[in-house]
């Protein structure tokens, strides 16, 4: 299984288990070719499964260095420039009061 994990010599396995027929028996070419069927899926399940991990683990990596240090792996400058930018986000225009064109 982990030959086919890896996939660096599978389909040889694969043709290998196609073609068994038992012990002690000489094997057949295409024997039983619901092998193939059990080859693909366990490369497809395993390899998502396998995905799912790794993108799981770092997402939890990232979101605990963000965490500990409030703005992930900003450098100074960039957290300069960050907090700058909230700043002036923050920042409201006044308005201004327009003196009345009907009074004299």
């Amino acid at each position: 299984l982990f030959e086919i994990s890896t996939t660096e010599g599978w389909v040889d396995v694969m043709n290998a288990s196609i073609d068994q027929r038992g012990i002690d028996m000489q094997p057949v070419r295409d024997n039983n070719r619901l092998w193939a069927l059990y080859y693909v899926l366990f490369l497809v399940l395993g390899s998502f499964f396998m995905v799912e991990l790794f993108v799981g683990v770092i997402i939890e990596h990232f979101a605990k260095v963000r965490d500990v240090k409030g703005q992930g792996l900003m450098t100074d400058a960039q957290r300069q420039w960050a907090s700058t930018q909230a700043f002036i986000m923050k920042i409201r225009p006044e308005k201004l009061a327009r003196r009345p064109t009907s009074c004299k």
